[in-house]
């Protein structure tokens, strides 16, 4: 029995090494030999007598075993076994122990000569195999004693013998491979076992029948030997069978390993790889799949090497192995089969490899190769070739499902994260959150605080009816660049809303919370610059910090939520939640009823502010203003009950409300004052309705008056939002009077603004109320007015408080006034007194300073 072990690796230094103890074990291997033979051996003499004509039998007939023996291999190790017991037992018999060996070692020396194999290894397998066979004579000789070959003992010393040489040959190969090569490859033991088995069984029988025959005569021994030669190789061609049966069950099982792996390309590829190499018992395996057109000159590399992980490399040029793959097809490649497959396998360090095209491209097919056998003596042959193309021919297939698997994959997944995440900014949107919050909090101690901050952009409407939605998503998308930094360290930011954002803080307390939310309103309200637009947004944020254990992610958001609805009524735009937030929530929900029924019922008051002429001091007109007593709540006041009405959808029947209630009024007073105008405010919401105008002229019909006696007060923003345009002109040609209220708050454009079709505008409070002589607020008032004069337009200031500040306005040229100075906001029946009590006409302006001649000749405006 011969056997090979796997070669060294390819470095310089390791060769020298494996070399180095290659000469050691033969070295050991010879001393061992010639230390039985002097100890044991020297004397001994055959039990057969001497037949020095056997000897070239035993020499021809152990070359022919070895050069017929049955392969036994795995990717780590090839072992043969080989018939060579049976013309060793006929030396045993017949030649002096000398003799025998010489012929043993001398038949199996020449026998792999002329294989690939190295030098040292041939030498180092003659050694073992003589070694082992030294071994055996002794065994035969001590057993055998001074009985003849031919009896019963004489064959019981043939079985004993050969037992011991065919254990210790394997042994000794063993052992050697590993002190050779330095690391341990594990054989295929069970393959050897039943094939040493049949081979002890063979040669016992084989050699028993040898003896038995030479002691005949030499020609029945050279009849025995053309009966055996036969015999041998129809054993040796039963056992390719077998090999080939094995072949095409491993054959089955690498196909069904690469159809079952899951995942995408690379995992495929990864199974393919080590399934091509435990069937071609191969050191190397690489595949190349081409990219898809026009990148399909290049493609993606794998390459599984010894006992390394599989190694990936994308984009990687075909190269000269796929071009040879091209020409060839499936095929044997060597070295010395030319200079340009030799320069191939160069290319990727291959000494011998089997290739066979795989995933076919436009330019070149991919590959599938395995190369460098371990025991490079027996190579690659078409057999191999055969199985590596079936193989491929399979994965082929597993590769183009797995890439479509993977497409669908890819595509499931982006349809996943579209459904979880917000499409504008790619935060989480509101089901992930909560989704993501249930999580983090099971996850926590029921001791541990968390928080949650719901931030909300502050006039983030205004933008989009001004500067249209994709300008408002322009901002959203900017707002979460700046806040998504935030989640760092457990933090999760998502997007729950048009303009809300949350922020969840594991580990915190209220503090820390609430300067994580002063820190988020710092960051959106830096200025930003949106397409050509500087805008500078502002924020409220609701914080709630409560223990893991004792809340959950519906009660979270809610409490944040209440937080945020107080935080929009604070000057610092942040406010922590807290169980008297929460009652005033229940307030706020129960009021949202009460509202909808006093609204019904017409169980709310209006109320009239006067507007009198800066000039004359009469009254020209009044602002209609909601009021509602409510007998639980008490007086509520219009912010906090129109936010409300806005939010429940309630703001258009109370527009109408009012609207029908002030017409029907005014149509009274204008019996008293001809020229009397009322103002009645208008949401946005309402401006977008495409049946305002209709609703309008309805209103002016049912109360009797011409369109001339109403006012309509609205918002910059809405009034510059493109339906709101379209309804403003559509009024304006109906004959109602528009106002632009709040005017400076907003974001108008002046070149936009001279092409709407108001009458009024109408100066805000907070610059009105804080007005004096050279400050901002006067030189903001003053140019509001030269703007209305230069668009032949009336100015009207609110928020009058003071008796100077009616004087500045008329010093600066405003046209009227409104305020608690010159009248708070009456009932119908007051106001119809102020309107009775009201003298004629006076020559002076009531603004005018005490010592001027307008002011003696004009009458005392009284205060309210």
């Amino acid at each position: 029995m011969s056997t090979e072990a796997p070669t060294p690796g390819n470095r310089l230094s390791a060769r020298a090494a494996a070399a180095w103890r290659a000469g050691i074990w033969i070295a050991v291997l010879i001393a061992a030999m010639a230390g039985l033979y002097v100890g044991r051996l020297a004397t001994a003499h055959p039990p057969g007598g001497e037949h020095l004509a056997f000897w070239p039998m035993v020499a021809i007939g152990t070359w022919a075993a070895v050069g017929h023996g049955v392969p036994i291999r795995d990717r780590k190790a090839s072992l043969q076994l080989a018939l060579t017991e049976i013309p060793m037992v006929v030396g045993m018999a017949y030649l002096t122990p000398l003799q025998a060996l010489t012929a043993a070692f001398v038949g199996h020396f020449v026998a792999q000569v002329t294989s690939r194999r190295p030098v040292l290894k041939i030498l180092n397998n003659s050694l073992a195999l003589s070694l082992s066979f030294a071994v055996g004579l002794v065994v035969y000789h001590l057993v055998i004693g001074s009985a003849r070959p031919v009896t019963f003992m004489g064959w019981t010393a043939v079985a004993v013998a050969l037992s011991i040489q065919i254990v210790l040959n394997f042994s000794v190969v063993v052992f050697g491979a590993i002190f050779r090569t330095w690391r341990w490859a594990y054989p295929p033991l069970r393959d050897m076992a039943v094939q040493a088995g049949l081979n002890f069984a063979i040669c016992t029988v084989g050699g028993i029948l040898a003896v038995s025959m030479a002691s005949v005569g030499t020609w029945t021994l050279l009849m025995f030997a053309g009966v055996s030669v036969p015999a041998g190789l129809g054993w040796r061609k039963a056992d390719t069978a077998r090999r080939r049966y094995n072949g095409l069950e491993k054959l089955y099982t690498s196909v069904r390993r690469i159809d079952l792996a899951e995942g995408g390309e690379r995992e495929v590829m990864s199974v393919m790889l080590e399934e091509a190499r435990l069937l071609l018992a191969a050191g190397v395996a690489a595949v190349m799949v081409p990219l898809e057109p026009p990148l399909d000159h290049l493609g993606l590399s794998a390459r599984l090497v010894g006992e390394g992980p599989v190694v990936y490399r994308e984009a990687q040029p075909l190269g000269a192995v796929s071009r040879l793959i091209a020409a060839k097809g499936p095929t044997l490649l060597h070295r010395r089969h030319g200079k340009e497959i030799a320069s191939a396998l160069a290319e990727q360090g291959y000494t011998e490899a089997v290739a066979v095209p795989l995933c076919s491209g436009t330019s070149g097919p991919g590959y599938l190769l395995v190369a460098d056998r371990p025991f490079v003596h027996e190579g690659f042959d078409k057999e191999d070739v055969t199985m590596l193309a079936a193989l491929a021919s399979n994965a082929e297939v597993v590769l183009r499902k797995s890439a479509l698997l993977e497409k669908l994959r890819y595509e499931a997944a982006v349809r996943d994260h579209e459904a979880r995440h917000d499409a504008l900014t790619g935060l989480p949107n509101r089901e992930n959150f909560t989704a993501l919050l249930r999580e983090r909090l099971l996850a926590l101690a029921p001791s541990a605080a968390v928080a949650v901050l719901l931030i909300d952009l502050d006039g983030f409407k205004n933008v989009n009816d001004t500067l249209g939605h994709q300008m408002g998503d322009m901002v959203l998308a900017e707002v979460a660049r700046r806040v998504g930094p935030l989640a760092q360290g457990g933090t999760v930011v998502a997007r729950v809303g048009g303009d809300e954002f949350v922020v969840f803080v594991p580990g915190t307390d209220d503090a820390a919370a609430l300067a994580q939310a002063a820190q988020a309103r710092a960051l959106i309200a830096k200025p930003m610059r949106v397409a050509t637009v500087e805008l500078a947004v502002g924020a409220s944020v609701g914080v709630t910090v409560e223990a893991a254990g004792r809340t959950d992610s519906q009660k979270l958001l809610s409490h944040a939520d209440i937080a945020l609805h107080q935080a929009k009524l604070r000057s610092n735009g942040t406010c922590l939640y807290s169980e008297g937030a929460d009652r005033t929530a229940l307030r706020r929900l129960s009021m949202v009823g009460e509202l909808r029924r006093a609204i019904e019922d017409g169980a709310l008051e209006l109320h009239y502010q006067p507007v009198h002429d800066v000039g004359s001091g009469r009254l020209i007109s009044c602002e209609a203003l909601a009021r509602w007593e409510h007998d639980k709540f008490g007086r509520v006041g219009p912010d906090e009950f129109i936010p409300l009405a806005e939010r429940a959808g309630l703001i258009d029947p109370l527009t109408w409300w009012a609207l029908d209630t002030a017409l029907g009024q005014v149509k009274h007073w204008r019996e008293l004052v001809p020229e009397l105008k009322v103002a009645v405010n208008l949401s946005a919401r309402s401006l977008s309705r495409p049946n305002l105008v209709d609703l309008v002229a309805g209103a002016l019909d049912r109360a009797g008056v011409s369109p001339d006696a109403l006012r309509l007060e609205l918002t910059e923003s809405s009034m510059m939002a493109a339906r709101g345009k379209q309804a403003i002109h559509a009024l304006s040609e109906l004959g109602v009077a528009l106002s632009i209220d709040d005017f400076g708050t907003g974001f108008s454009s002046l070149s936009r603004l001279r092409r709407l079709p108001f009458a009024e505008l109408k100066v805000d409070r907070s610059f009105v109320s804080q007005m004096e002589p050279g400050n901002d607020d006067e030189a903001i008032v003053r140019s509001v007015i030269e703007i209305a004069r230069g668009l032949d337009k009336v100015v009207t200031a609110e928020g009058v408080e003071t008796r100077a500040t009616l004087d500045h306005l008329y010093a600066l040229g405003c046209d009227a006034a409104q305020g608690y100075y010159l009248g708070r906001p009456v009932p119908a029946s007051a106001y119809e007194a102020l309107l009775l009590a009201q003298p004629c006409p006076a020559g002076a302006p009531a603004a005018a300073p005490a010592d001027s001649p307008q002011h003696r000749g004009r009458m005392a405006t009284p205060r309210p």
